[in-house]
C-alpha cells in the first residue's frame, strides 16, 4: 500500500526549478557589465597550452553582448569551413558561478538544428581586452582548454 502524496513529484520539480534559477547570477548585478556589453569584441588569439592555434579565418570573428542577454557572433568574411553549409548563430548568454564564468549559446542550422552551449571562465576583462578560458569536462583527462583573447 502506497501512502505517498500524489503532489510530491510536482512539488519536488518546482523546488528544483526554483533553486536552479535562483542560483544563476543576475546580469544586471555584474559590477563590470559596462566593460562587456554594447561593444564589438574582435578575436585576436586562440591558444592551447600557450601555443597559438588561431587561423586567419578565426581572427575576423567579432562578438557582441547586450545587457538583455542577447549575443551575436559575426564570423567575418573569411570562412574556416568553406565546404560546410551550416549556419552558426550566437543566441544568448548568461553568467554562471559567481560571474566568473560566462555561458554562450549557439544555434547551428544545417541538416537539422542543434543547440551548442559553451562555457568560458574569465581570465581578464577590462575596457579594451577580454581573455577567457574554455571550461572543459573535468572528467576528460585529454581535454585541453582553449584560451581566447579579444580586443575592443
Amino acid at each position: 500500500m502506497n501512502h505517498s502524496p500524489s503532489y510530491l513529484p510536482f512539488t519536488s520539480l518546482f523546488l528544483i526549478l526554483l533553486l536552479g534559477s535562483s542560483c544563476r547570477p543576475d546580469i544586471a548585478e555584474f559590477e563590470n557589465l559596462d566593460l562587456l556589453v554594447d561593444k564589438e569584441w574582435q578575436l585576436v588569439s586562440i591558444q592551447r597550452n600557450n601555443i597559438e592555434i588561431s587561423e586567419a579565418c578565426n581572427l575576423d570573428d567579432v562578438l557582441f553582448f547586450t545587457a538583455d542577454s542577447d549575443f551575436s557572433h559575426d564570423q567575418g568574411s573569411l570562412d574556416c569551413f568553406p565546404n560546410d553549409d551550416s549556419e552558426v548563430e550566437g543566441r544568448n548568454w548568461r553568467f554562471v558561478r559567481d560571474y566568473s564564468t560566462i555561458r554562450t549559446v549557439y544555434v547551428v542550422r544545417g541538416n537539422g538544428v542543434a543547440i551548442l552551449p559553451r562555457s568560458w571562465r574569465f581570465v581578464n576583462l577590462n575596457d579594451t581586452s577580454m581573455i577567457w578560458e574554455e571550461v572543459v569536462d573535468p572528467g576528460d583527462q585529454n581535454a585541453i582548454p582553449e584560451v581566447r583573447h579579444f580586443v575592443h
